[in-house]
């Protein structure tokens, strides 16, 4: 075994919580959900020519107009607020050019009721208004009044499917809107002048009723108010309450203070027990009696006669000055409450004396206060009927209302009949939904990306999984020549020195080639293949800062990641430094090594643990791979995982380790069964391997945990079965594969020593 070694840090190899995402990130995002993404596009993108060329198209017409805001001399200055900004008046007239009154009168002004478009039901029998009415309502709708901003313009929109209906529509709205307009002047001429009249009289018979209204109020109330205030009796009594309460709510609070602390102090501790004759009495007796117990104590025993006497003494006292203490402290705890409930009596009273004197002087100041409102009132009335009939004396108002500029509304383009469609076929329109394709599956791929918890990249690895990268290797060859690989190597049931006799374990035979396998269907990827076990081999050798890690134990979180041929391949490039290497199958639950180099499990691991065999009976075969040796598992264990917990495993590996440079242990999975936890304390390094796009993020970070929990040293992580086909970001464009081996006899058997 090596020397001990610290536990690596991880620390440098957390995700970051927030991974910044480059272009990079963005394209291989979009790759490995490529037909998603490809899929949503073209989906909305023939939902975008569907529509383009089946939907009916509309037409916008729109009509440009002016409208000038003049100023209105006398009505302005009685009925027009003048703080109105521009804004709160071209949206007024925007609800009015969009009314359903105008819209009516638009569908009378064209006759709409005989256009195809809204010609109703005959069989409805609807009267003449209620069809105008459902009409114009539906005008309204398809109107559009917007302003444009900064200006004085405004626009009258109108879409339909008739070119022709829509230019007409966006006029007549516009001839019924300056009609409208110069119908509301005529009127508003018209009712100006009995309008001021009728406000005059108003005016007056509200004046004369403030007038009463301010004696009756004067002679109810008789207060006389003074010029100063706080000269007043009133207000000096309340600064003598104010300063009372606030000096009762200081000694209330001394006194709650007083009593709080005292009733919650030791009774010993208080000045007043200490210091009371019985207490003081019983303390005096408790010390002599003490200083008589002890002086005894230095001469007799424990069961003297006078010692025992003086210790009843003793104990009797003591009793007697907690009672008497308490008692006192009961006494000094009374008195604080009863001066604590005094002053808050006193605070209460003060405060109800208080609220009494303000309420009494609220009311005199709300009688004062509507005393001036009354007169402040009566006065402005008096201006405002002045003002009025200074107005009506100076002008007649019926003949000089054309001095008022009213609102006045000017056609700056009117509506044509368009040529083009406005919807659906508009190429805005088409182009906003191309992109929105893109946008859509972008989205896709990347909430497929966010759901999709498996391992597919490197990228994935360094960002989610807390371990050292060591390695990626890509998948060898293709599944078609592996099976036609498998089908020529099944042995025949005849031959009695096949490894795999028999056809249940010719069904059972799973083929993994090695680097070494010089097989022509998987000479496409053979060299980069050696160069990534190669590379794999670098990183596992400098993975450890104080030593080469000699013992290594490759694992995985499940079945199905290859770990069997992540260590096999290993072995192989180890063994390639002209060192001597020893492949272990401690999968004492589903031996494969045996499978992969082709032997009959019929000795190995188990014959050892059990103490059946050792090393040098034959355990470890020497394999036709340079400097490869092989212990296979060796009959099943119906307790694998007590024998590889048992001190004969660790008795094993010191033993193998004094004639092995290096020793490579294929082992079970992590999360199905506890047998790797075990060994991962034995080893130098624990290799963990992950199948791109199989194992999860989750099982990798348990792996992790619970190797870290039995203090196992684990070394990295390999990703295993990378398709390079989707994997650009590493440069290889070209498939590998394997040169099997022939099988080997059982004469090839490697003694130790």
């Amino acid at each position: 075994m090596s020397t001990e070694r610290l536990p690596p840090d991880y620390s440098d190899y957390a995700p970051e919580i927030y991974p910044r995402a480059s272009l990079r990130e963005i394209y291989f995002v979009l790759l490995k959900h490529r037909w998603p993404f490809v899929a949503v596009i073209l989906a909305t993108w023939m939902f975008a020519f569907i529509s383009k060329y089946t939907e009916t198209p509309y037409y916008r017409a729109t009509a440009l107009i002016q409208i000038d805001w003049g100023k209105i001399n006398v009505v302005q200055d009685v009925m027009i607020n003048p703080s109105r900004t521009y804004a709160d008046i071209y949206g007024t007239q925007e609800k009015i050019v969009n009314s359903r009154q105008l819209a009516e009168h638009v569908v009378e002004d064209l006759e709409l009721w005989e256009h195809p478009l809204f010609a109703p039901d005959p069989d409805a029998h609807l009267d003449q208004k209620k069809v105008v009415s459902n009409i114009g309502r539906s005008i309204q709708a398809m109107a559009n009044v917007s302003r444009v901003k900064k200006t004085q313009l405004m626009e009258v929109s109108f879409v339909s499917p008739d070119p022709e209906l829509s230019a007409q529509l966006a006029n007549s709205l516009v001839v019924q809107y300056r009609q409208f307009n110069i119908d509301s002047e005529s009127g508003l001429a018209r009712d100006t002048s009995s309008f001021i009249d009728e406000e005059i009289g108003e005016l007056r018979n509200d004046i004369q009723e403030k007038e009463r209204l301010l004696r009756d109020y004067s002679r109810e109330n008789q207060i006389v108010i003074a010029e100063d205030e706080n000269n007043s009796i009133v207000m000096q009594r309340l600064e003598t309450l104010n300063e009372q309460l606030a000096q009762a709510e200081v000694q209330r609070t001394a006194a709650e203070a007083r009593y709080a602390n005292l009733a919650s102090a030791d009774p010993f501790s208080l000045s007043e027990v200490r210091t009371s004759g019985p207490v003081r009495d019983l303390e005096r007796r408790y010390l002599d009696l003490s200083e008589r117990y002890s002086e005894l104590r230095t001469t007799f025993g424990p069961d003297w006669p006078e010692i025992k006497r003086v210790k009843g003494a003793l104990d009797e006292t003591k009793r007697d000055l907690d009672v008497v203490a308490t008692e006192q402290a009961a006494k000094v705890v009374g008195t604080a409450k009863g001066e604590f409930q005094e002053a808050r009596d006193r605070e209460n009273s003060l405060r109800k004396s208080l609220n009494a004197q303000k309420s009494q002087v609220r009311k005199l100041a709300h009688a004062a206060s509507d005393y001036g409102h009354i007169k402040a009132e009566l006065a402005n009335q008096r201006q405002i009927l002045k003002r009025l009939l200074r107005r009506r004396s100076e002008t007649a108002i019926t003949a000089e209302l054309g001095e008022k500029q009213p609102v006045r509304v000017k056609f700056i383009e009117r509506a044509e009949a368009p040529t083009v469609p406005f919807a659906p076929g508009s190429n805005r329109r088409f182009a906003l939904l191309l992109a929105l394709g893109v946008i859509l599956g972008a989205g896709t791929a990347y909430l497929l990306d966010h759901w999709d918890d498996a391992i597919h990249t490197v990228d994935d690895v360094k960002q989610h999984v807390p371990l050292p990268y060591l390695g990626m290797i890509p998948r060898y060859g293709t599944d078609s020549a592996l099976k036609s690989i498998k089908s020529r190597l099944a042995p025949r049931s005849g031959n009695s020195r096949g490894p795999l006799a028999s056809g249940r374990d010719a069904k059972r035979s799973t083929y993994l080639p090695t680097i070494y396998d010089k097989r022509p269907a998987l000479a496409e990827n053979r060299d980069a293949l050696s160069e990534r076990f190669r590379f794999l081999r670098g990183s596992m050798l400098l993975s450890t800062p104080n030593a080469v890690p000699k013992i290594v134990l490759v694992t995985s979180p499940d079945k199905n990641c290859g770990k069997t041929f992540i260590s096999s391949n290993l072995s192989c490039a180890l063994g390639q430094l002209d060192k001597k290497v020893l492949l272990i199958d401690s999968d004492l639950r589903n031996p494969r090594l045996h499978r992969v180099f082709r032997y009959r499990n019929r000795v190995g691991l188990s014959n050892v643990l059990t103490g059946q065999k050792s090393l040098k009976d034959g355990c470890i075969m020497r394999t036709e791979i340079p400097n490869l040796y092989l212990m296979m598992s060796g009959p099943k264990s119906p307790n694998p995982g007590e024998l590889l917990a048992s001190p004969a495993m660790e008795r094993t590996l010191k033993e193998c380790a004094e004639h092995f440079d290096f020793i490579v242990l294929d082992s079970a999975p992590l999360l199905p069964v506890f047998d790797s936890h075990i060994l991962s304390t034995r080893c130098d390094g624990v290799i963990l391997v992950a199948r791109a796009g199989v194992t999860s993020r989750h099982a990798a970070k348990q792996s992790i945990e619970l190797i870290e929990r039995v203090n196992g040293k684990i070394t990295g992580l390999v990703l295993n079965d990378v398709d390079l086909k989707d994997y650009a970001q590493y440069y290889y464009h070209s498939h590998y594969a394997y040169e099997s081996g022939a099988y080997m006899e059982d004469n090839s058997i490697a003694g130790l020593g």
